[in-house]
């Protein structure tokens, strides 16, 4: 790996690290600061990449679109819940699309990922179950939630059946990364919704900040 990258991720880190206490500080301004400035680094990182390796107008800048959009998301979500969770919802949109694209281009047999619809079952099921069972109580954003949650399971569940069947560094990075995304977004609906403690928030902030960095790297190959 190219030294200035392991410089990027020792940095990104950093940030991140710096963000696990900003988030609970109770300090909007500092939080929001961090947090903008650790999106807008696998944001720039993204992009860089993304134009080293690969033609601007490819079927691959579906991908990049779901970067951008998980950013606005990012930034939406420190003022507004809903229209960061739009963004979001594109964004989980777009990379679901852009894994399908994958499945085409490479003539991926269906027989060989077909077991991330169960695994999606189970994740997004469960998720259903509860809040049937009002374990997690989302009022008036009941369905809502529900198709955002879907949303970010299929993507996150194709993703890493994704990563089990190329098996090479490339995959590896952006379906672990993408499954970290969804096991992100079920740490938030727990702290938002269920149980309110700093721990989880900081889950939260961990697996979805290191699994875009997954996806980000992912473009170096």
């Amino acid at each position: 790996m190219n030294p200035l990258c392991i410089v990027f991720i020792i940095l990104y880190l950093g940030v991140l690290i710096s963000y696990f206490f900003s988030e609970t500080s109770g300090n909007h301004k500092r939080r929001a600061i961090n947090k903008i400035i650790l999106a807008s680094m696998f944001l720039v990182f993204g992009i860089v990449m993304y134009c080293l390796h690969y033609d601007f107008f490819s079927i691959h800048l579906i991908m990049l679109l779901a970067i951008i959009m998980a950013y606005v998301g990012d930034v939406w979500l420190l003022y507004s819940f809903t229209k960061g969770g739009i963004s979001f919802i594109v964004s989980n949109i777009l990379f679901f699309l852009y894994e399908w694209v994958l499945v085409g281009m490479n003539n991926v047999p269906f027989s060989r990922i077909w077991w991330f619809i169960p695994l999606f079952m189970l994740t997004w099921g469960t998720f259903l179950i509860l809040t049937i069972l009002k374990v997690l109580n989302f009022k008036t954003k009941t369905i809502p939630i529900l198709s955002y949650v879907c949303s970010v399971s299929l993507h996150g569940t194709l993703g890493l059946a994704l990563a089990a069947y190329f098996a090479n560094t490339k995959m590896i990075l952006f379906g672990f990364g993408l499954f970290l995304f969804m096991i992100s977004d079920y740490f938030l609906m727990t702290h938002k919704f269920k149980c309110h403690k700093n721990w989880i928030l900081r889950c939260n902030s961990g697996t979805y900040f290191v699994g875009l960095l997954l996806v980000v790297l992912s473009l170096m190959y």
